[in-house]
């Protein structure tokens, strides 16, 4: 980056007319029917929009190929779809898709509902018989799962597909990569993918094709709406409505042009977010850039007035660019950035503990108690359990010693129950080893979260 000479006016000067700048705000700028109707992130749209892009019969014209294209990047995240959907050798002869299609299994009280249900039969050579195949999508875009949904659609495409000798698939679509889910067991795991990847793999390269009219709009306003970071509504598990900023995925053009402007005007965008922070954030500032580059940065920001008008001029703009830049310079300090920029961008890390990232709650919860352990070397196991103690589920504990958890059976009758076995996620205590519960809804993770607080753990949530 080179240092820029001209003054603040005259940066802000060239800033609004440079060619990058007046492209992003005119795209980002639209109306888009998912703006007018305000379904921006209804994950029901948002399902909508899928079933009607993968049905090989759909209005859009486009054939097999969305579908093709998806399957290819199922079989690039989970290497036992590889073929034929890698290489796309097959034919499609049978195909019925649904949305919000009700889901009942043996066991459950409760009845759920699959947000994208792809039923098709598909074979690679004329002469064979063909194949049966079940999708079930799981989508997710504010909340996590709750009440092991996606272990109830899987016992209940199980029951459903019975007799029938279908491959199931399943599939966790969510804005940030998910390491696991409850559906997930010793002989099926539903493929992870995110907005970004459908974004990159499926929906942008159909651009390239021929279409109607009015099937681009619809495509070219919903890859709009992934990459507009929108004021909408969220329940925060309390019944309260809180509003965040959102960005569910940005193209790659777009990704480039705004790394381009923070390489050009770094030190304007880096004064304006001073002059929005320096007072109740100065302290993340610092932490991203550093003591000697932040001591710049509040030379450069003789005029806070100024630089704070520019930033509120174009705050969603100035806020994807700075989310997008300064991850290119500081990608381990994403965590912090995103704090900072009060943006949900597609950052892995949701918790701050001890001054380090968790992308999930197991892993935030297993530091905590490594932690406790290594405060207190004198404990045993039993000691351990009596401090965490919230229960899991029935006689299952959340810190166990390392012989009983290998002995416990999960759902699937698998040994090792949902915990982290491996060897460098054992934590030493007085008489062996323990190790922590991985798998954390909100119904045991809420309890336990109190519970440590009153010990003086502080744990930073990531919006």
């Amino acid at each position: 980056m080179s240092q820029p000479k001209d003054s603040i006016k005259g940066q802000i000067i060239s800033f609004y007319n440079n060619e990058l700048y007046q492209k992003l705000n005119a795209y980002y700028g639209k109306t888009t029917l998912f703006n007018i109707l305000k379904i921006e992130r209804n994950e029901n749209r948002h399902s909508a929009f899928l079933a009607w892009l993968l049905d090989v019969k759909g209005s859009h014209g486009l054939g097999e190929e969305p579908f093709r294209r998806f399957m290819r990047l199922l079989s690039k995240q989970d290497g036992k779809y590889d073929h034929p959907f890698l290489l796309g050798n097959y034919r499609i002869d049978y195909m019925k898709v649904d949305t919000e299609r009700t889901a009942t299994a043996k066991g459950y009280k409760r009845r759920g509902r699959v947000d994208v249900d792809v039923e098709f039969a598909y074979a690679i050579s004329k002469d064979d018989k063909p194949t049966q195949a079940h999708i079930i999508l799981e989508n997710k875009i504010y909340t996590e799962e709750h009440d092991e949904q996606t272990k109830l659609y899987h016992d209940w495409a199980l029951e459903e597909d019975k007799g029938k000798k279908k491959w199931l698939i399943g599939v966790f679509l969510s804005p940030e990569y998910t390491e696991k889910c409850a559906g997930d067991i010793d002989d099926f795991k539903y493929v992870k993918i995110t907005y970004g990847d459908v974004l990159k793999y499926v929906i942008e390269p159909l651009l390239a094709q021929e279409m109607s009219d009015e099937t681009r709009m619809i495509i070219s306003d919903y890859i709009v709406n992934l990459g507009q970071p929108l004021k909408s509504t969220k329940d925060d598990g309390t019944n309260n409505l809180v509003k965040e900023d959102t960005i569910l995925a940005l193209t790659r053009e777009n990704k480039d042009r705004f790394s381009k402007l923070y390489d050009d005007y770094f030190q304007l965008l880096n004064g304006a977010l001073y002059s929005v922070c320096f007072k109740e954030k100065a302290q993340y500032l610092k932490n991203v850039f550093g003591e000697e580059r932040f001591n710049e940065i509040e030379a450069y920001a003789t005029d806070c007035e100024l630089l704070k008008g520019f930033f509120e001029s174009n705050a969603v703009l100035i806020r994807m660019i700075l989310n997008e830049g300064l991850n290119n310079y500081y990608e381990n300090k994403s965590e912090i950035i995103s704090k900072l920029l009060d943006i949900r961008g597609n950052h892995r890390q949701k918790y701050i503990f001890n001054g380090l990232s968790y992308e999930n709650k197991g892993r935030l919860c297993h530091a905590i108690v490594k932690c406790y352990a290594e405060q207190h070397k004198s404990l045993a196991v039993t000691d351990l359990q009596s401090v965490f103690h919230t229960p899991v589920k029935n006689d299952d504990k959340i810190v166990a010693s390392l012989k009983d958890a290998q002995k416990t059976k999960d759902s699937s009758g698998k040994e090792g129950g949902n915990y982290y076995l491996k060897k460098e996620d054992w934590i030493p205590v007085k008489d062996g080893n323990v190790v922590v519960w991985s798998y954390w809804p909100d119904r045991f993770f809420l309890p336990f979260k109190e519970c440590v607080k009153a010990w003086g753990f502080v744990i930073e949530e990531i919006e």
